[in-house]
């Protein structure tokens, strides 16, 4: 499953990059989460065991997105995809086995 949206990938929520709307996609397998910044030509791929949390988060005036939060040393410590489906898509990865917390 795929969804379009925008992305922020940083040290934390301030700093970091930020990609609106339609450069990001977010893809999901049973056991692999991938988040692409089609602008930046960035991408951050993680097995279902190095998510230690998915949520939902709320930004700046109220811009709905999932925070991934993970173990992977090399990777931004702050990852968000944003959407405009935040429950379709927070749905979604309930149905391919992700817990939210």
């Amino acid at each position: 499953m795929q969804f379009t949206g925008g992305l922020r990938y940083g040290p934390n929520a301030y700093l970091g990059c930020n990609v609106t709307w339609p450069f990001a996609k977010l893809t999901a397998e049973s056991g692999f989460l991938s988040v692409t910044d089609t602008c930046f030509k960035r991408a951050y791929s993680f097995e279902k065991n190095q998510i230690k949390r998915l949520s939902k988060y709320w930004g700046l005036f109220i811009s709905p997105g999932i925070r991934i939060e993970h173990t992977v040393d090399n990777y931004p410590s702050f990852i968000v995809f944003w959407t405009f489906s935040q429950n379709n898509v927070k749905s979604g990865l309930i149905e391919m086995g992700y817990a939210f917390g």
